[in-house]
């Protein structure tokens, strides 16, 4: 009987083996992952993995390292700190919270778990493949926006990006988030994120946060660094925007009062609708109530009489759209053009058929994104000449023709010996070879090469200061380097590093070579190599021999408003009649080709030295932005209008900058050709209607480095990797208050 009892616990436990919450002696199991912001990301960002643990007999404490490929196909792994061990208690689940960036759309994920006591686990997980307990799905396109929507309902988000796809030809995805708990914790998490939406309309959305919660803070900082976030606040804005509450920071103002609206035709007139919104009887079920604020700062988009309804206020380098009413309550839930209304609050507005000229794009260049434009300008390196195809295949033809029927002739005529063809055959590989590694080497030369350039923002209002570097490194041997990146603080003399996230930069496209490729490049690389707990650094990068390796770099400092280091000192006003006071220079190097511009003009300063002063008045010259950014002219007798087409080849790194800027101001994809998904965060173009202006210009040629002015590239044990003769190009960009005066002056 004993036996018998031991035999069928043996059996159960063999088919059954999910009822033990692991197995016997092993300290935990992976259970299962979660990849993106509501199941989506983009490949070759910075992207939130959630990994869930489950526990073993006993609780474990130790290191998780998540393996993935990287935009050239080699493993690369992120693992969480051992100062910070992952821990899980026995029988239980637990979950941990790591970015990747995943180089691949359609890439595999390697997860281990080594506990500190017990045997390691590992679990292999394919994009797109069903797993229990996991979401994995493919990676967006390349050229597809991402929207974030944080509630139990839509608001129209879906609808408008339905009719952006059928109008437009623009593609979005919409990733959909219960509550704000689920949200990333690290600002960076959420890079492939175009815009998120927030609703206030129920309680359960704020998944039981409080103000200082880490996936506030993360989304404060996220917005000011460049991102979009809009918030819906009707009946429940006195809860979540009053002083000290939830989401407080994001409020243009400070809350009053909830409101009734009587007159929502204000609303059908803002977005374009010939629908009108149906049950706003005074008291009705279907009345549609506002929230009320006072001493509101930024754009005010709609209004009825004295009472805000669409506020769109700058922070930092981001924006937030207010909208004082519920998308997801009645009348407004039930309204058919809702989907235009939500549309009209993201900015996502149709603006012509744009899907024939990114296709064109993609196919000659291989990319589709102005990020993949920048990356090809930073591999092209001045001094190091590019063999030209056909010279490669006539020396492949000689080479061929010498060691068939000119070896066969040379040994059978002349030599008239044929075992002799063991040494001119051998001769000729060794020539061939020798020569080709000369030629190369003479044209390639035999030292490290970096083509850099740096792109750094300052508020003048809030002293924030926004980072952003892109290098490529080309390597004369096959060898493995260590990364970082060494950022100049522009703030007052003693202000500590900023911290820099970096990682490399991969190709966003369909093409050879791009990360939503249908094939993985080839890489003889099977070693991975790690990315630090602290994401600062990338550690035994593989380069081979005249390859390049793309890298990219972003960090914030902060400096104190006003320093006399810090900047330009602006004194703007807008007096209905274009922009008047003064800039003064205070920075200790010139500035070359400076512009300012401000809502739809740009005036141009030319050069800025050192404690120089423009003094800007009505009559200072001044050009239409559009007109400047596409060449715009008007045909009179046509009655239609012209552009000078973007030039998607160029390789003028001014050129490419003065796109990413102002890239929706000069008409976006529909004009470039191109989308700015990658990089989107260093558009300027919606801060330019909040009352703010910005100014471009670049380091001017001099003595010093420009690593000075923006980040240094370090590689084996913290040496810099900058020589004399290769191409560091720093740019600033200035974000300055205009104070409106006259007529237009807001309430």
């Amino acid at each position: 009987m004993t036996v018998g009892r031991v035999a069928s616990a043996v059996v159960l436990g063999l088919l059954l083996p999910g009822w033990c919450p692991a197995e016997d002696g092993r300290a935990a199991e992976i259970a299962g992952i979660r990849v993106g912001v509501g199941g989506c990301y983009k490949a070759g960002v910075w992207t939130p993995v959630e990994v869930t643990l489950r526990g073993g007999s006993l609780a474990a404490a130790g290191q998780l390292i998540v393996q993935v490929p990287d935009g050239d196909g080699a493993p690369v792994r992120y693992a969480t700190t051992a100062d910070e061990p992952c821990t899980v208690d026995a029988g239980r689940e637990s979950s941990v919270w790591t970015y990747v960036r995943i180089g691949r759309s359609r890439g595999a994920m390697e997860v281990e778990f080594v506990p500190r006591e017990g045997a390691p686990v590992k679990r292999v997980f394919r994009a797109g493949e069903p797993s229990d307990g996991s979401v994995f799905p493919e990676a967006i396109g390349p050229k597809e926006s991402l929207l974030v929507v944080v509630g139990p309902d839509a608001m129209g988000v879906d609808r408008a990006v339905d009719m952006l796809r059928v109008q437009a030809g623009q593609r979005a995805r919409l990733a959909r988030v219960a509550d704000l708990g689920r949200l990333p914790t690290q600002w960076y998490g959420y890079e492939g994120v175009d815009a998120v939406v927030v609703s206030t309309s129920r309680p359960e959305v704020a998944g039981g946060l409080r103000p200082g919660a880490p996936q506030i803070a993360a989304l404060e900082q996220w917005v000011r660094m460049g991102g979009t976030l809009v918030v819906s606040a009707g009946r429940r804005a006195g809860e979540v925007l009053a002083e000290g509450a939830l989401l407080a920071r994001f409020s243009p103002g400070k809350f009053q009062r909830i409101a009734p609206l009587h007159q929502a035709s204000v609303l059908e007139t803002y977005c374009n609708s010939k629908e009108p919104i149906a049950g706003r009887g005074i008291g009705g079920v279907g009345e549609l109530r506002v929230a009320q604020l006072a001493g509101v700062e930024g754009l005010v988009e709609s209004r009825e009489a004295t009472l805000p309804l669409v506020v769109r206020r700058a922070m930092g380098f981001g924006h937030v759209v207010f909208a004082a009413f519920d998308l997801d309550e009645p009348p407004l839930a039930g309204w058919p053009d809702r989907g235009l209304l939500a549309g009209k609050l993201l900015g996502i507005a149709p603006t012509g058929s744009e899907e024939s000229r990114e296709s064109a794009a993609a196919l000659p260049y291989g990319y589709g994104d102005v990020a993949g434009q920048l990356r090809s300008a930073l591999e092209q390196f001045p001094d190091v000449t590019v063999v030209p195809f056909w010279v490669v295949v006539s020396v492949m033809c000689a080479y061929l023709v010498l060691i068939g029927p000119g070896d066969y002739f040379f040994v059978r005529k002349v030599v008239r010996r044929m075992p002799f063809t063991w040494v001119t055959f051998s001769l000729v590989v060794v020539a061939f070879a020798a020569g080709a590694h000369l030629i190369a080497q003479r044209l390639k030369g035999d030292r490290i090469r970096v083509n850099q350039v740096d792109l750094v923002d300052v508020d003048g209002r809030s002293g924030l200061v926004r980072g952003t570097s892109w290098a490529t490194v080309l390597s004369p041997t096959v060898e493995q380097y260590d990364f970082a990146f060494d950022a100049a603080n522009p703030g007052t003399t003693g202000s500590p590093a900023p911290k820099v996230l970096v990682g490399w930069l991969g190709l966003p496209g369909e093409g050879f070579g791009g990360m939503a490729a249908p094939t993985t490049p080839f890489t003889p690389w099977r070693q991975p190599y790690d990315g630090s707990a602290a994401l600062g650094a990338m550690q035994g990068v593989p380069i081979q021999v005249w390859a390049t390796k793309n890298l990219t770099g972003r960090w914030t400092a902060a400096t104190e408003v006003g320093a006399t280091e810090a900047g330009i000192e602006a004194r703007l006003a807008d007096a209905d009649q274009g922009l008047t006071g003064s800039l003064t220079s205070r920075l200790d190097f010139p500035l070359a080709n400076c512009r300012l511009c401000y809502e739809r003009w740009v005036y141009d300063l030319g050069d800025v030295p050192p404690g120089r002063s423009v003094s800007l008045s009505s009559a200072f010259p001044r050009v239409d932005l559009k007109t400047f950014l596409t060449g715009r002219r008007v045909l009179f007798e046509e009655n239609r209008e012209l552009s000078n087409p973007y030039d998607r080849t160029s390789l003028d790194l001014n050129y490419i900058i003065r796109a990413m800027t102002f890239f929706k101001a000069a008409g976006g994809s529909h004009y470039f050709g191109l989308v700015n998904r990658y990089q989107g965060f260093t558009d300027m173009s919606d801060l330019l209607g909040t009352g703010h202006a910005v100014l471009l210009g670049a380091v001017a040629a001099g003595p010093e480095p420009a690593s000075r002015h923006g980040a240094r590239l370090l590689g084996n044990n913290g040496q810099t990797l900058h020589s004399p003769g290769d191409r560091h190009t720093t740019f600033y960009r200035f974000l300055f208050p205009v104070k409106k005066t006259g007529k237009g002056a807001r309430d």
